[in-house]
This record gives C-alpha cells, sequence and structure tokens, in this order.
C-alpha cells in the first residue's frame, strides 16, 4: 500500500474582515496498515 501525508491544513469561514479560524495548521501522517476516523464535535 502507502501512507499519506498532510500538512498545514486551515480552514476559515467568513469573509474578511469579519472571519472564524476553525483549523490551525493541522498536520498528520498516516502510515501504511493504520486505519484513523475523525468525528466533529458534538453540539447538544
Amino acid at each position: 500500500m502507502g501512507k499519506v501525508n498532510i500538512e498545514s491544513v486551515t480552514k476559515i469561514y467568513g469573509k474578511a474582515p469579519k472571519t472564524v479560524d476553525v483549523i490551525h495548521g493541522i498536520s498528520i501522517n498516516i502510515a501504511d496498515g493504520e486505519f484513523i476516523f475523525m468525528v466533529p464535535p458534538v453540539r447538544l
């Protein structure tokens, strides 16, 4: 198989000057054979 490298991911909602940064430079390395899942927070 292979591996996956994701570097410096960001997400910004809105338009300047009113923006909201929700992801701040996340990086992840997934090696061959690893299994991951990402779940957002639950809003009650």
